[in-house]
Order: structure tokens, then sequence, then C-alpha cells
């Protein structure tokens, strides 16, 4: 009596997810160094702490690389088995640093959003499958969506960093569109959303460390009333409403956005931890 066959992981889907592990490592090391010796500066003096952060980042792969170097080219696999080592190492470090945040930042995000919003979104996310024929074109697209007829000046770098050419020379975004289906709206009935509601609510009533809300007050994503239930659910939490911005708070005002954070961090980090 057979069975289904095994199924087979290939060896880039067995790269991609070592990536991936990686890159929230470094995500999430990032911000636990929020306000440290590399970030805690005016946003003017940041240039030369970056690149102290990087010098540091890389100095320890600089030193040993010529000393297990040839140690790691001698064994069979040697080089997937230290990535994946390194990514597994970020994973434990990052799930420990979870177990001890200090305060909490939520950007445009809440409890309870708005259905339409989110639909707005996706959409917006899936209406170019094909992609775009220059920069340019994805500029005007990301505009409109925004509620401009054009593009404001220097956006093209930004979205370089988002979009990657594909197979036809187009540009297209990043992400895979598979994964906004579980973003989807309609994929719950009445009942399982507002268990999940509850679910969210209960969790965000349990934070005790400070936290912080950073709304778009244009954003049709998070309402007024979305931000309110929060601030009522778990009263100790700061309420930022950002004028001039949607929901891509960080995109709209980055500036302001970047303030407002460095300056709860600086006000709720411990004096021990800096």
């Amino acid at each position: 009596m057979g069975g289904a066959p095994p199924v087979r992981v290939s060896k880039f889907r067995r790269l991609a997810i070592t990536h991936a592990a990686m890159m929230g490592g470094d995500a999430a090391m990032l911000v636990a160094l929020a306000d440290s010796l590399f970030l805690s500066i005016d946003l003017s003096a940041a240039r030369s702490r970056v690149l102290l952060f990087l010098v540091v980042s890389f100095a320890p792969f600089v030193v040993l690389a010529p000393l297990i170097g040839p140690f790691i080219d001698r064994v069979a696999g040697g080089r997937r088995f230290v990535i994946q080592i390194v990514a597994l190492a970020r994973v434990v470090i990052s799930l420990w640093m979870a177990t001890a945040i200090d305060s909490l930042v939520l950007v445009d995000v809440a409890p309870r959003i708005e259905a339409d919003g989110v639909r707005r979104i996706v959409d917006f996310m899936t209406a170019r499958p094909e992609g775009f024929a220059t920069l340019e074109e994805a500029a005007l697209h990301v505009a409109r969506y925004k509620g401009a007829e054009r593009s404001g000046p220097g956006r093209l770098e930004g979205l370089r960093k988002n979009l990657r050419r594909n197979a036809a020379g187009r540009w297209v975004w990043h992400w895979d569109p598979k994964l906004l289906e579980s973003w989807r709206p309609g994929r719950q009935d009445d009942e399982q959303r507002e268990a999940s509601i509850r679910r969210r609510l209960e969790a965000a009533a349990a934070i005790e460390v400070p936290m912080m809300l950073i709304r778009g007050r244009m954003s049709d994503v998070v309402s007024e009333e979305n931000a309110r239930e929060l601030l009522a659910i778990a009263p100790h939490t700061e309420y930022v409403d950002l004028a001039g911005a949607a929901h891509m708070v960080a995109g709209d005002r980055n500036d302001a956005f970047t303030h407002a954070v460095l300056d709860f961090i600086r006000r709720v980090l411990p004096a021990d931890a800096a």
C-alpha cells in the first residue's frame, strides 16, 4: 500500500528560508540597538554612527575569515552549515530578546482595523502583477494610491529598494502576491473576525511595558475610534496622531515619525539599558 511521495524541498527554498531567518535577526538586532551607542543621536549626525555600526558589525568577519575559511572549505557542505548555524543563532537571540521587551511602538495598527482600508491596500499591492515598465510608472501608481496625480521629488531611489526587475525587464514588487491572500478581508465570517479581534484586545490589555501608538491622521486603516478603543483597554499607551500622514506613516512624515519614536524610547528606556 503506497503512500504519497515525500515532498522534496529544493536547495533554493532551503536557502530562502535561511536568508529570511537571517534578515529577521538583522531587523531585531537593529530594533534592539535603538537609542544605543549607534542611534542615540540627532538625525543630522546619523551618518557617521551608521558607518561605525557597519564597521563593528563586519570587523569580526574580517578577522575570523582568514582563520576559519580554509577549514570550512575542507568540510563538505561547510559553507551552507555555517550559514544555517548563524541563522539559527540569530533566531534564538531574537526570541530571547523578545522576552525582555522594555517598550512597544505600534505604527498605524491596532487590535481592530478598518476592513475597507485593508482592502484598499491589498488591491493596490496586487493591482499590477505584470509590473511596471519604469520606476516613474511605479511612482505614479503609488502617488495615485495616495490621492495625488504625480509623485513627489526624490521617490525613485526609495522605490528602487522595494522593486526588482524580473526576467522580462519589468519592475515588480519584492513581495510574493500569494502572501497577501491572508490579508484580504472576507476570508473570515463575522463570528471568526470578532473572535480574532477579542483575542487581540485581550492580548493588548495584558501588555504591561510602556507602549505608544503612532497613527497617521489621514489613515483609512486605523480610525480614531480604533485608536481610542486601544487606549481604553491599555490606558498606559501614549498616542501620537501624526498630521499629514496616512497609513504609510514613516514614508509620509519620516522625520516626525523618527523623532516621535526616539523621544518615546529615550523617556521609557531603563537608565541601565543605554
